[in-house]
């Protein structure tokens, strides 16, 4: 095997690698910013709603069913649409985020 062409896989390899480690980066992310409203979704519906007991546990249950229907739904829409679609829609999130807190007046969201 010549040269270039060693060069090329070993190229070819690390730019695997480093997806593969941007992939798994922002898995860890995700499921963390999800872990992290698990475990405060208690505490805030007891302190801003005044919820105790089996509200409490509908709050939960009702936060799994969305969970598993937003897996779903999301799976649907990246087997039938393009990546570079999905990648763009996501990229509007923040303009969406921006135009909201504008006109909210400034002020601070719970997000």
């Amino acid at each position: 095997m010549n040269s270039a062409a060693q060069t090329t896989d070993l190229t070819i390899n690390v730019n695997l690698y480093f997806l593969d480690l941007a992939s798994l980066t922002v898995t860890a992310v995700a499921v963390m910013g999800v872990f992290s409203v698990y475990t405060y979704l208690a505490w805030f519906a007891s302190e801003t709603a005044h919820l105790e007991g089996v509200s409490i546990t509908v709050i939960y249950f009702v936060f799994g069913v969305c969970a598993v229907a937003s897996n779903l739904l999301s799976g649907w829409l990246i087997d039938r649409h393009p990546p570079r679609r999905i990648v763009g829609k996501s990229r509007d999130l923040p303009i969406a985020r921006a135009a909201m807190t504008a006109g909210n007046g400034g002020r601070k969201t719970l997000g």
